[in-house]
């Protein structure tokens, strides 16, 4: 599973470039051309009628649509750029909390092995101390490790 592919945030963030990049080159074209016909009666009959046909179009200097589209390209390249860094900032972020992950894990496997460790010497203790072979003392310092281990794997599940 691809991280840039299936967030969403890059995916909204890819369509808006797509949708600006058509902004910016749409408007780079010459106006709609505009028709109109009219029929003039002469008068005098003589003079006779007349039909007047005209095409209007409105145009800039040729230079100014070159620029308007080397505007649109820059434009359309920034975004691109601003996209590129998102997804770098996505990545690292998921990097980020990949590498935390597996940090957690391993930090709970070593807090796991020293609990059995330590609940291991507690056992051994308590059958020494039932024994009599070492005092209350040392029993209660290996119940105290035994309960410091447990804290510290409460404090690491949160």
């Amino acid at each position: 599973m691809s991280i840039d592919q299936n967030n969403k945030t890059i995916a909204a963030t890819k369509q808006y470039i797509e949708a600006k990049s058509l902004e910016f080159k749409t408007g780079n074209s010459p106006d709609n051309p505009s028709l109109s016909a009219d029929y003039l009666i002469g008068k005098p009959v003589s003079g006779g009628n007349q039909f007047d046909f005209q095409a209007i179009q409105g145009f800039d200097f040729p230079t100014a649509y070159k620029h308007r589209s080397n505007l649109a390209d820059t434009k359309i390249e920034l975004l691109k750029i601003e996209l590129i860094s998102l997804k770098q900032q996505v990545l690292f972020e998921a990097k980020t909390l990949m590498l935390e992950a597996i940090y957690l894990k391993q930090y709970q496997n070593i807090l796991s092995t020293r609990l059995e460790t330590s609940e291991a010497i507690v056992n051994n203790y308590q059958k020494m101390y039932e024994a009599e072979l070492i005092s209350a003392l040392e029993l209660n310092k290996a119940k105290i490790q035994l309960l410091s281990i447990r804290g510290e794997i409460g404090r690491a599940h949160v």
